[in-house]
């Protein structure tokens, strides 16, 4: 069995899927890290497997990476489990938000609107380095 040089692995991977579920994983492990290195495991697992979940689900959608970039993302943010969660748990503290509820279940509403926060910086993260990716490759030909 031969073995691929590192190279051609990596650019196997489509630039989009590395940068979202690199920027996930840094981004759960970094926010979960200031309640101590459990969390940043849990953080980094939550959001890192949510992000693998959307991943595989794109690929299934569009095998190939040339598509439209809201497409892409579009895919990328309602195939996420852990974002729809977030969303979830965001939507049914709405009273928090605005004012009327002040109690601990407002933690949820907020932790939930964090973690879409970090589910849509890791999406814009994949998108702008597939355009970097794209920009660099039309510079090389």
């Amino acid at each position: 069995m031969r073995l691929r040089p590192r190279r051609e692995v990596m650019h196997a991977v489509p630039p989009f899927m590395a940068a979202q579920f690199i920027t996930a994983v840094a981004l759960g492990t970094a926010v979960g890290a200031f309640a101590g290195w459990q969390m940043a495991l849990l953080g980094a697992g939550a959001i890192g497997g949510g992000t693998a979940i959307s991943i595989v689900i794109s690929a299934m959608i569009w095998p190939t990476q040339h598509v439209s970039g809201w497409k892409l993302a579009l895919v990328a943010m309602l195939a996420n489990p852990t974002m729809l969660l977030a969303l979830l748990a965001t939507g049914i503290g709405w009273q928090c938000a605005i004012g009327r509820m002040h109690d601990f279940g407002c933690i949820a509403s907020f932790a939930g609107a964090l973690v879409v926060i970090i589910c849509l910086l890791s999406v814009c993260a994949g998108l702008l380095w597939r355009w970097w990716k794209g920009r660099t490759d039309v510079m090389k030909t």
